[in-house]
């Protein structure tokens, strides 16, 4: 059974319906670094579409403001164990243990700076699309995460507990594919500060690049960039938190890690004009 979308069709409801109208030239007239970073504030209602003058008059003309209104998730139903265990869910100490909140009844979690929330019926809300794979990472930190407090001290997928026995698999389809989408796109990581609320911070182990992504509010995720040099590729390196292990399992992580280079390639596809 599938729980259907529900959202108005005749105005722009993502960040990518609204980046779909510009010319993706990146030509910064309207004062931002990229075309995706500005559609990205309009969908915030930070910015207007006026503030673009490439924006053909017609497109300007037949624009409404954003609907904030938050959809139902489509997604599949979840297993009937796991949907058991979220009706049985203490909200009240989830929340404490999620760094979340409750309003009108359902439990509320911020995903990559977005609102994200999961009712007594074990179904799913969001004021934007949500990817499904983060679906599974997402119960199992509502179900999982404990109070430990965010370390600050990061570390890689293999030495989390079990982690280096996939490392060499999370290489292969986290950091690798990452890598390769940063070197063909160079605006990427302001792009990932622009969208998902990420933070860049000094170079972590002096890395070109690093960005600090708030994946859930106690999980944050640190990717590290190195630009090539003669005759040495560049490198790429994904880090979590090391309490990550106390909030989810290993699984999830991988799904995370896997999903967010995923997810971040076909931002990167999507930007070509």
């Amino acid at each position: 059974m599938l729980i259907p979308v529900v959202a108005a069709m005749t105005k722009p409801t993502t960040v990518m319906d609204i980046f779909s109208q510009l010319d993706k030239s990146n030509c910064g007239e309207c004062g931002e670094k990229t075309c995706l970073a500005f559609a990205s504030y309009v969908f915030q209602g930070r910015r207007s579409k006026e503030a673009c003058p490439r924006l053909p008059v017609d497109l300007l003309e037949n624009s409404e403001p954003c609907n904030a209104s938050p959809p139902l998730i489509e997604m599949s139903e979840q297993d009937v164990d796991t949907r058991n265990r979220i009706i049985g869910l203490d909200f009240a100490d989830a929340a404490l243990r999620t760094g979340g909140l409750i309003d009108a009844g359902r439990l509320v979690i911020k995903i990559l700076g977005k609102d994200f929330a999961i009712d007594r019926e074990g179904d799913f809300f969001s004021d934007i699309h949500i990817i499904p794979w983060l679906i599974n990472p997402f119960t199992c930190y509502v179900l999982n995460a404990s109070r430990a407090p965010v370390i600050g001290e990061w570390i890689s997928f293999r030495d989390i507990p079990a982690g280096w026995e996939y490392y060499p698999l999370f290489q292969k389809r986290a950091e690798e594919p990452l890598r390769q989408v940063a070197d063909r796109y160079p605006a990427l990581f302001n792009d990932i500060v622009s969208l998902f609320q990420g933070q860049e911070t000094i170079g972590y182990q002096d890395a070109d690049v690093s960005v600090i992504l708030p994946v859930f509010p106690k999980l944050p995720v640190l990717i590290s960039y190195y630009h090539p040099m003669e005759g040495i590729e560049s490198a790429l390196n994904i880090h979590f938190d090391k309490s990550a292990s106390s909030h989810v399992d290993i699984n999830a992580l991988f799904t995370l890690g896997a999903g967010l280079s995923q997810m971040f390639g076909k931002i990167a596809a999507n930007h070509q004009p």
